[in-house]
């Protein structure tokens, strides 16, 4: 039995039906990629956007108290995000600082193509908290003469997050 060998791009330049299979895949596969590609850069926007938020939070624990605690936090937020933010609150709760960061897509040229795949909401909005006892010890820094670093006031903030009462 002799078998019949076709060129590698034979299946493609084939008349009839394959032409129209690949004319009706394509864009399929194209649409199936782009909105891999919004939605992947989605969910890193809101990554980056929450980590602004925890820095900004962290940022205003370890301000002094005659700083501007909604300069400060907008400060640390745009430069760990390396964009302008669209809104910020910081609000002291109980025994923690809140601070929320709003971040706007509608300028992202890839969000501008509204039509090609559903997407979420152009505003993305996060919260992050600072534990008072991440206050007091910037305090006790402070009070030591010693300037407070953010990763001795998140670590403060760590060791008492889980104890109770």
């Amino acid at each position: 039995m002799e078998s019949k060998s076709r060129p590698i791009g034979a299946a493609i330049a084939a008349p009839g039906l394959r032409r129209r299979d690949l004319a009706l895949l394509l864009p399929g596969l194209f649409l199936l990629a782009w909105a891999g590609f919004t939605w992947g850069g989605y969910f890193w926007l809101t990554g980056r956007v929450q980590a602004a938020a925890e820095q900004a939070a962290y940022a205003v624990a370890a301000a002094s108290q005659d700083q501007d605690p909604l300069k400060v936090a907008r400060s640390a937020a745009a430069q760990a995000l390396s964009a302008p933010i669209t809104d910020l609150s910081v609000d002291r709760q109980g025994q923690s600082l809140r601070v929320q960061v709003t971040f706007d897509l509608s300028d992202n040229p890839v969000f501008a193509i509204r039509g090609l795949t559903p997407l979420p909401s152009p505003l993305i909005a996060r919260a992050a908290v600072a534990p008072i006892a991440a206050v007091a010890a910037v305090a006790a820094d402070r009070s030591a003469g010693r300037r407070p670093d953010l990763a001795d006031v998140r670590l403060a903030g760590r060791r008492t997050a889980g104890r109770s009462g």
